[in-house]
């Protein structure tokens, strides 16, 4: 390529993509739109700050372990996998009461040993993450 045409093309490239001053905003011009037509954002903003305080980690816990259902707007992985944590420390009481309830068999009672060992390792688990407070019996 010619050594003098190089300059040349690249300063008609510059101003072929320049927007124009006087033409009319498109999604290609939005940053350069005037001030008096972007609409004040906050409404969408309260909005937002309610769905993200809906979204924590502490709060989908919360409704993990009170077996309520994951809202569909939270999709964050750590939210997700503190609802999961939530609701297998739930299920796992669900069934701890249960079988408390039961007869004493031998097939029970092993049962309940290891749902209390599950138990004590994903309470230590959410303690550990800050989703659980301390138990004020242990040390």
């Amino acid at each position: 390529m010619n050594r003098h045409l190089f300059p040349v093309l690249c300063t008609a490239l510059l101003v072929a993509c320049a927007p124009m001053p006087n033409s009319e905003p498109t999604p290609d011009t939005a940053p350069y739109a005037s001030p008096d037509s972007i609409e004040p954002a906050t409404e969408f903003a309260a909005d937002g700050a309610a769905e993200l305080a809906q979204c924590t980690p502490h709060r989908l816990f919360d409704l993990g372990l009170t077996a309520e259902p994951l809202p569909a707007n939270c999709a964050g992985r750590e939210g997700r996998m503190a609802f999961e944590l939530g609701r297998q420390i739930h299920t796992l009481r669900e069934e701890q009461e249960a079988l408390g309830e039961a007869d004493p068999q031998p097939a029970r009672d092993a049962r309940l040993r290891v749902i209390e060992r599950e138990l004590a390792q994903l309470e230590g688990l959410a303690r550990i993450q800050g989703l659980l407070a301390a138990d004020p019996g242990r040390d």
